[in-house]
């Protein structure tokens, strides 16, 4: 039959290092942790820019329709860190299942 790839184990495949370092170790870390730790800093920056923003609405309160505005965008800017916060406490439980059955806890 033509046209069918045959799937052949090679020696790097049975390498205990190999294994550790690529499939798990990449894998955590471009994958699973790395992806959360970005999208944690980044929220720390938006939630910090929120709240410097409304700080200063405060300190200068005007109904005027730019500050109108900026209300909907700090509107939006907190969605958004509602639905990232909300995404990483969903994939917490996945990252740490995966660290346990790396470290065999």
């Amino acid at each position: 039959m033509q046209g069918y790839a045959k799937v052949v184990k090679t020696s790097l495949r049975d390498n205990k290092l190999y294994y550790v370092v690529y499939k798990i170790g990449c894998y955590l870390v471009f994958r699973t942790v790395g992806p959360l730790v970005a999208l944690l800093v980044l929220n720390i920056f938006l939630i910090r820019a929120l709240h410097a923003t409304r700080r200063r609405h405060q300190k200068m309160s005007s109904a005027t329709a730019s500050s109108r505005r900026s209300r909907h965008r700090e509107n939006v800017t907190l969605i958004l860190v509602v639905v990232v916060s909300v995404f990483i406490v969903c994939e917490l439980p996945d990252v740490g299942l995966r660290i346990a059955a790396v470290t065999g806890l």
